[in-house]
């Protein structure tokens, strides 16, 4: 007979039935069995989930498992009468099972109901059992019954040995090993026949912990016991078991549970991979950190840092490793001589004489001669006389030039042109000579010949030089002699002469440094014949005379070459820098600065503009390091060039003074929309600065004041955690619990596996962020053995209140998910350049928004996540602003799958997007304000990032058939236009006004103040649908959308920021939107507060900062009805708002009132806090609506008045339009 499931067993194999050969046959209802090899019961036996659909089961506590017969249930008369008795009531897929009594805890004839959890003692009248029967479950009751113990564990292990020999073996061993287990709310029981033998041994587990409806397990040893045990608490790691125990589940079908276990797989298996590219990405960071650090550290060996005699380790280094001689070093050596040779040798080397080795100390570096403490072979070899020349070349091949060059200078040591071995010195020299440079502002000028005067024939003069097609250093040399011979000049310059000066100077520099100087007759039709030939000759001479015939003196544009090279800027970069410096020309403020600073200045704006970090550092040198600027000659007093930038900030915004630059049209129709879109441009100039950070560069001391900031806000948010929470707490909860036991598919559906009506109702990536918490909080079980996070994730579970660990688990969340907050307020900080905000200002913006009350009030007390969610969108509309468009698309995308509300800011943010990101300047725009034209390119770029990305977030859920029943959670029509606290906007006044108007005419009440959330319509007013929800929110929103299009193509200075815009998007959705909550409110103030923080160019707006201070007063009162009235949090909610309103005191302080009306408006908003809080409950008891229905209006229309003001006065701040004129 072979072995297996048949009806037999077959006593060949030992396997079959868990233990010992078995000669007798045993009947058995299961299939036959598959052959001899006894697969069908092994580990490669067929799909184990093969149980019919349960409503439940009832067990009944009779005899022993070794007196059952093979149908336990008519072991005798009464066992039958009490199993027929019970059945008659109960569905057909509820079965009867005999069990086995635990001694001391059962008797004889109880029976237990589960998943209900009741025991219903022997002896009880079963006919008053009711059965209340629902789609997967029934719910059976007994007036007698008694519930089990509410966190025990019950297990059923299948022990019908003369059903079945393999459980029969198997079964009592099983149960002998969780008595062993000794766990005290675990209460295990061997039971009759319950199907599917074959997978012996057999678990039916019930937790009541979890309302645990029982999970059925197929094939368990002692061995994989406790994994099993472990997976039915829920604990981690144990995902395997549904691969290849788990049978089913209570409730669930067949294809129910492959479907299940299938999804709990696939989970498994991306958990593992997550965790296994997490690891991987730390190990690949944590070798690349080594490998960074044994670089690092090789390098500074080599350049003798470390220990020892940094001579020694020169002279030891080129001893060992042969360092690749110069191109030119090898031309002289291999060609000694011969004139070749010679030729070569002085192409990078100054003439020293007719041959070229006659003297090298000449042309070699002061610190490679022998008296500079370097002893090189090469000197050596020179010190003895008895060598020959041939051995003192080769020794002088084999020197490294390379070795003292400054990082910038052994990029291109290998140029003749450039002579790096030179440039270091050269310039020291031009450094020193700069350092004697005086002020040529200082009474330079007649007081007839003003600076617009000076501006003005310097545009001249740039014009005609370009006919001339002068080179920029005789240009600069130009104007440098104009200022000097006008500074120097004994007497005073008549206006009619001041042509004839530039025109000479003009020569001069041209003779100077232009391969050929113009005709004199050619000045002289340049003047339209103002002047004659003598006088233009002996305005030359005295030019010559009064300069003292100093004329070719180093220039500005002599010294950016230099700061290029150190800096590393490319080609195209260079050209913004020479047109920076073109521009400070016209500046007659300008003439304060040296040359050398004044190059410096107009380099470091484009360094500031590159967007790549790496490229703000060239070989390791920055501007902040002293010892490099001191090295190029800048004092510590001139580290502070910021005004000198100022100038060309101001040239660019006064384009009627900047004239037709011809010289630069190329580059400025190229590079002006990159300059008025560049961050130094966007903030005043404040000589209190110096020289700030960099653009969002992360410093250790960034870092450390960031996160100092952080703990301080954090250790303040713990000492909320014991207060009041509202349902939304209880809601998360619930969706931790969904995500976490839930397939997708049932996310968003209702059913028995999710009772609870607190139904999740955020877009998919908030759903997996819920999941990525309900994973923590489920190792964080694991690993501490709490029982109270396990029941945290069961969806059966959440009726019961919540213990204080999870709690405090639910409040950690929020905590460190503050932390979104910190990378989005520094991307809002303007970037940086030279007009980067005080370090004082960013943390006092992180330090508002991680500490804002209105947020402490929404997410650490009443429970949240709105700090992460604005983080996340501060981050978005940063990297929009900061240039880099596609990525804050992307950021704003994931943002919107996150939490739908923020998609009011959607449509702003999409103009704006098309009006300054897909329209480019047009070619060939010579004026400021340029033409420009649509880019369909970037437009599909666009596109693609916002669609791409979109799709691959909802593809799981549209894979599933989840989009509909998402979209019907998240969009409630049928909730009403307003919640049961009407939130302080336009439909509060209307409902208001609804109110008053029945009042007066006598009408009945209008369901509209009965505090529930539902569809009630106007007493005496029209009624409001979705549709007119729709169009009036349209209605509003769209002056901003025409403000967007009217502000596009300005310069910055003279437009709104995107984070504006955004903002007064989210508040025309929210004054006018359907069914909005009054913690929305939130969105609109925050960043309009960040924003005044951050940006210094709104201090001085008094009108829009009343405003906006104004309006952050009246939504702290609107937030008050959120907390209970109970005396704690009748305490925290009033200093908080005081706090508020402090925070909102100091914004207007600065206003040039000197917030005189925000203290006005504190003070009726006070009244009327006081009136909602204490005089309106007792002076109308019977109007238990009326307190919130007088806060509801009052707010509403201190928040529309607000508003309107913030969008009328927001303007006070730039620079009027009419100030920017095409030429």
């Amino acid at each position: 007979m072979p072995c297996g499931s048949s009806s037999n067993c077959c006593g060949k194999n030992e396997d079959c039935c868990g233990g010992k050969k078995v000669a007798e046959q045993a009947e058995s209802t299961d299939s036959e069995c598959c052959g001899e090899n006894c697969q069908c019961c092994g580990f490669d036996r067929p799909e184990m989930r093969a149980m019919k659909k349960l409503a439940g089961q009832a067990y009944v506590i009779y005899g022993s498992h070794t007196t059952w017969p093979s149908d336990a249930n008519t072991m005798d008369d009464k066992l039958k009468e009490m199993v027929d008795t019970l059945r008659k009531p109960l569905p057909k897929n509820f079965p009867v099972v005999v069990a086995e009594g635990i001694p001391g805890e059962d008797q004889e004839g109880d029976m237990l109901l589960f998943p209900m959890g009741l025991r219903i003692p022997a002896g009880s009248d079963l006919t008053k059992l009711e059965v209340k029967k629902t789609k997967d479950l029934a719910e059976v009751s007994h007036p007698d019954a008694v519930p089990l113990p509410a966190k025990s564990r019950h297990i059923f292990v299948c022990a019908h040995g003369n059903r079945d020999k393999r459980c029969g073996r198997c079964g009592p061993e099983l149960a002998e090993c969780i008595e062993k287990l000794q766990d005290s709310r675990t209460h295990v029981r061997k039971c009759s026949h319950i199907g599917g033998h074959k997978f012996a041994g057999n678990l039916i587990v019930y937790d009541l912990k979890f309302s645990d409806p029982g999970d059925w397990y197929g094939y368990v040893t002692p061995s994989n016991l406790n994994k099993i045990l472990k997976h039915s608490e829920r604990k981690a790691f144990t995902s395997g078991i549904y691969q290849s125990h788990w049978r089913g589940r209570t409730g669930m079908s067949k294809d129910e549970c492959i479907n299940y276990a299938s999804y709990q797989r696939q989970h498994h298996r991306i958990n593992i991979a997550i965790g296994g590219v997490a690891l991987t990405a730390t190990l690949a960071a944590l070798a690349a950190f080594v490998f960074k650090v044994v670089m690092v550290l090789t390098k500074l060996m080599q350049q003798g840092r470390f220990g020892g005699d940094e001579n020694s380790r020169i002279v030891a280094n080129r001893a060992d490793v042969q360092q690749p001689p110069l191109k030119r070093r090898k031309t002289i050596t291999s060609n000694v001589g011969t004139e070749s040779s010679g030729r070569v040798f002085y192409s990078g080397l100054p003439a020293v004489g007719k041959s070229p080795f006659e003297n090298f100390d000449d042309f070699v570096t002061p610190d490679r001669k022998p008296g500079s403490g370097m002893q090189c072979v090469f000197w050596e070899g020179r010190a003895q006389s008895s060598r020959g020349l041939q051995t003192v070349l080769k020794e002088f091949k084999n020197i490294d030039w390379k070795v003292n060059l400054k990082p910038w200078d052994r990029k291109v040591a290998g140029d003749a042109q450039y002579c790096a071995e030179l440039a270091d010195e050269i310039y020291h020299n031009l450094f020193k000579f700069d350092a004697s440079y005086l002020s040529l502002a200082d009474g330079m000028l007649d007081p007839k010949i003003t600076p617009r005067m000076r501006a003005m024939l310097v545009d001249w003069l740039v014009e005609v030089l370009l006919k001339w097609r002068i080179t920029d250093e005789a240009l600069h040399l130009c104007i440098s002699l104009l200022d000097r011979f006008l500074s120097n000049s004994d007497s005073p310059i008549e206006v009619a002469k001041l042509q004839l000066v530039g025109v000479c100077c003009a020569m001069i520099a041209s003779k100077l440094q232009n391969p050929f100087s113009p005709e004199i007759e050619s000045l002289m039709r340049i003047c339209d014949g103002a002047y004659e030939v003598c006088e233009i000759e002996q305005m030359e001479h005295v030019i010559l005379r009064t300069l003292d015939y100093r004329l070719d003196l180093p220039t500005a544009w002599t010294y950016l070459a230099r700061w290029c090279q150190v800096f590393g800027l490319r080609k195209h970069y260079r050209e913004i820098a020479a047109y920076l410096l073109d521009l400070t020309l016209l500046e007659y403020e300008a003439l304060k600065y040296r040359p050398a600073v004044l190059a410096l200045a107009c380099t470091w704006v484009v360094v500031r503009m590159k967007r790549d970090r790496k490229k703000h550092r060239v070989a390791g040198a920055t501007l902040e390091e002293e010892n490099v600027l001191e090295d190029l000659g800048i004092s510590s007093k001139e580290r502070k060039p910021i005004a000198a930038i100022c100038i060309c900030r101001d040239v660019l915004k006064r384009g009627e003074e900047v004239g037709c630059q011809k010289k630069m049209a190329i580059v400025s129709e190229m590079f002006i929309p990159l300059l008025l879109n560049s961050a130094v441009y966007k903030e005043p100039y404040n000589s209190d600065l110096g020289v700030p950070g960099g653009e969002l560069m992360f410093s250790y001391a960034t870092l450390a004041g960031t996160l100092g900031v952080y703990l301080m806000t954090a250790i303040l948010k713990t000492f909320l955690m014991p207060f009041y929470h509202s349902t939304d707490f209880d809601v998360h909860r619930n969706w931790l619990a969904v995500t976490y036991s839930l397939p997708i598919s049932q996310w968003y559906r209702d059913g028995p596996w999710a009772p609870s009506k607190w139904t999740l109702d955020y877009p998919p990536i908030f759903a997996y962020f819920e999941e990525a918490l309900a994973n923590v909080g489920a190792i964080v079980a694991y690993w501490t053995g709490n029982d109270d996070l396990w029941q945290m994730l069961d969806p059966q579970a959440q009726e019961i209140p919540a213990p204080t660990s999870v709690v405090t688990f639910q409040r950690l969340t929020v905590i460190i998910s503050d932390l979104a907050l910190i990378p989005g307020v520094l991307l809002l900080c303007p970037p940086s350049g030279l007009f980067t905000p005080m370090k004082t200002l960013r943390y006092l913006g992180l330090l508002y928004m991680l500490a804002m009350p209105a947020l402490l009030l929404i997410d650490h007390v009443h429970f949240q996540y709105n700090g992460m969610l604005l983080g996340v969108y501060f981050s978005a509309i940063g990297l929009m602003q900061r240039g880099k468009v596609l990525s804050g698309a992307v950021v704003f995308t994931l943002l919107v799958l996150s939490k739908h509300i923020f998609a009011y800011a959607a449509p702003a943010i999409g103009v704006w997007l098309l009006c300054n990101y897909c329209m480019v300047p047009a070619p060939y725009q010579r004026s400021v304000v340029s033409k420009r034209v649509f880019s369909f390119h970037r437009f599909f770029q666009l596109v693609g990032a916002v669609l791409g990305t979109t799709c691959l977030v909802l593809m799981p859920i549209i894979y599933y058939g989840e989009l509909q029943p998402m979209l019907n959670r998240m969009f409630p029509f049928g909730r009403g236009l307003t919640h049961a606290y009407w939130a302080p906007n336009l439909w509060a006044l209307y409902y208001g006004v609804d109110v008053v108007l029945a009042k007066l005419k006598g009408l009945p009440g209008s369901a509209l103040t009965h505090g529930l959330v539902q569809v009630a319509d106007p007493t005496v007013l029209l009624p409001v649908r979705p549709i007119h929800a729709l169009l009036i929110t349209v209605a509003v929103y769209l002056p901003v959308l025409t403000g967007i299009i009217r502000e596009s193509g300005r310069p910055h200075g003279s437009q709104r920021s995107l984070l504006f815009w955004a903002t007064m998007g989210t508040s025309a959705a929210f004054m006018c939107g359907w069914h909005v909550h009054e913690k929305a409110l939130v969105t609109v103030v925050a960043p309009l507060m960040l924003e005044i923080i951050l940006k210094r160019d709104l201090h001085g707006s008094s009108r829009y900062l009343t405003s906006v201070a104004c309006l952050s007063t009246v939504m702290m009162a609107s937030l008050l009805p959120l907390l209970p009235d109970t005396l704690p949090e009748l305490g925290l909610k009033w200093t908080l708002m005081l706090l508020s309103w402090s925070i909102d005191d100091c914004v207007a302080s600065m206003a040039e009132d000197g917030g005189r009306l925000h203290r006005v408006v504190v003070a009726v908003t006070a009244a009327a806090c006081v009136l909602h809080q204490w005089v309106l409950p007792a002076a109308l008891p019977s109007m238990a609506f009326a307190p919130l229905m007088f806060m509801s209006v009052y707010c509403a229309a201190g928040v529309t008045l607000s508003l309107l003001a913030c969008y009328w006065f927001s303007t006070d701040h730039l620079v009027p339009v009419d100030e920017i004129k095409e030429d």
